[in-house]
């Protein structure tokens, strides 16, 4: 597939496989442009529409939602690169002259640097210029919900998808969370530069919402996946992607808190009030006719469900890296990104459920999972009812149940104390037999041979005809 290497290709591309509809009624920022996209969303699950408003009250800009309203659409464009890099983690998969090719020429992507022309831009005097969106009711403000929000650490870049409530004209609450790359890069620092992209080539959205481990340069990983390492830069602000719709520069002052939310999240739930710092706005620069971009989130499902999926899918290899017995890992969109994962595994060692399990506790952001179930790989882990039959029938609550107290949990659960501590759960619903201390070894599924079942369906199948 040819690079979508801007925010207006993307769209194209949208068009292009009947993935856009266009909504020309005037359409208000505040509460209805989120609530046609919600109603997009749970109509049609993960094969929603993304929607552009052409005709946005107050506003003589469009606005764009729903870009990963099709999971369809992240396979298409992001199949093929995260194979690739999964590729150069396995050590099995590529001969090593392969792997050395390509690893090669990841090397030699170093970051080329172009000088943003603010020329091609206008300068916006206030935030309010933008159609930024109020998502839910009792939501606190407005809030961004798609920008790539870039901080530079010590010798490596971070781009992260975090929301921002707008507080006034120059000002908004970064919502950085436990374990998000722009907190930790605030760490050691009373004022730090940040660069807000709104508006972006795809490859840069996906990059944003990855859970990279730290030591990864995400500007590289996006360069290296997009196939384009040309890169902004203004005055000493965090590079960015070329050709955003609009760009924000601004400092965060690590010390100056503000209480951000309510915000109507992913968990279905208003976020509680917190403390947040404040991104406080340097310049704004937007194209002409600047087309703006938003994620809206609420209850499962909405285009937050088809990413959390795709990435579940995309860290698989890695994740088998890691412990060879996973098979698979599936999130579902019910499990509201970090509630709920459920893993199969090929079985050889006893242990190796809780093994498993661990093994997705201590990986990056995974480790903010809340629940995990373990099955065996003769379970579809994508059926809820194999799952269900799984656990009512392998599992021995007392000895199969595990609850792990005092554990790091998501700032965005409901349940979580004061102190942002929660707990953890592993339901191990695996056959289990003699070696693990069972009397017998596990009974047998029952089922017909090949031979019969396909003449006898072949039978049925002419009753029903």
């Amino acid at each position: 597939m040819k690079v979508i290497l801007t925010f207006r290709d993307f769209l194209k591309y949208l068009n292009y496989k009947k993935r856009l509809t266009y909504i020309n009624d005037e359409i208000d920022p505040e509460l209805e442009i989120a609530c046609i996209t919600d109603i997009e969303s749970r109509e049609h699950k993960d094969n929603a529409s993304s929607l552009y408003f052409n005709n946005v009250k107050g506003y003589k800009h469009s606005v764009v939602t729903n870009l990963f309203g099709s999971i369809q659409s992240l396979r298409e464009l992001f199949d093929d690169r995260i194979k690739l890099f999964s590729k150069i983690l396995n050590p099995y998969s590529l001969k090593l002259s392969d792997k050395l090719n390509i690893l090669n020429r990841a090397l030699k992507l170093k970051k080329r640097i172009i000088e943003f022309n603010q020329n091609t831009y206008t300068e916006l005097k206030s935030i309010y210029d933008i159609p930024v969106l109020k998502l839910w009711p009792k939501d606190a403000s407005r809030f961004i919900t798609l920008p790539l929000v870039i901080t530079e650490g010590s010798d490596i870049s971070n781009m992260g998808i975090y929301r921002m409530q707008v507080l006034d004209d120059r000002a908004t609450a970064m919502h950085w969370q436990i374990l998000k790359g722009g907190r930790s890069d605030s760490y050691d620092k009373k004022e730090l530069n940040v660069t807000a992209v709104i508006g972006s080539d795809p490859y840069a959205i996906l990059t944003g919402a990855f859970p990279l481990p730290d030591s990864i340069d995400e500007l590289l990983f996006y360069s290296f996946i997009k196939g384009d390492n040309r890169l902004l830069r203004y005055k000493s602000y965090p590079l960015f992607p070329i050709e955003p719709e609009i760009v924000i520069f601004g400092k965060v002052y690590t010390d100056n808190l503000v209480y951000e939310g309510p915000f109507g999240d992913h968990t279905g739930y208003y976020d509680r009030k917190e403390l947040y710092p404040v991104f406080s706005i340097d310049h704004i620069f937007a194209k002409r006719d600047f087309i703006y971009a938003a994620s809206v989130v609420g209850h499962y499902y909405n285009e937050d469900s088809n990413i959390a999926s795709y990435i579940a899918d995309a860290s698989l290899p890695v994740i088998r890296l890691l412990n060879e017995s996973i098979k698979d890992l599936y999130m579902p969109p019910e499990g509201v990104f970090t509630g709920v994962a459920i893993v199969s595994i090929e079985k050889r060692l006893p242990g190796d459920a809780m093994r498993a399990a661990f093994s997705i506790l201590g990986f990056g952001q995974l480790s903010l999972t809340k629940i995990v179930i373990v099955v065996d790989s003769d379970i579809d882990i994508r059926d809820e009812k194999a799952v269900i039959w799984a656990i009512a029938t392998r599992v021995n609550p007392s000895r199969d149940v595990k609850v792990i107290d005092e554990t790091i949990t998501d700032s965005l659960d409901p349940l979580k104390l004061s102190t942002g501590i929660g707990s953890k759960l592993i339901i191990d619903a695996t056959k289990k037999g003699k070696a693990e201390g069972y009397m017998d070894d596990f009974p047998e599924v029952i089922s017909y041979d090949d031979e019969i079942y396909k003449r006898m369906i072949k039978i049925w199948r002419s009753l029903n005809s």
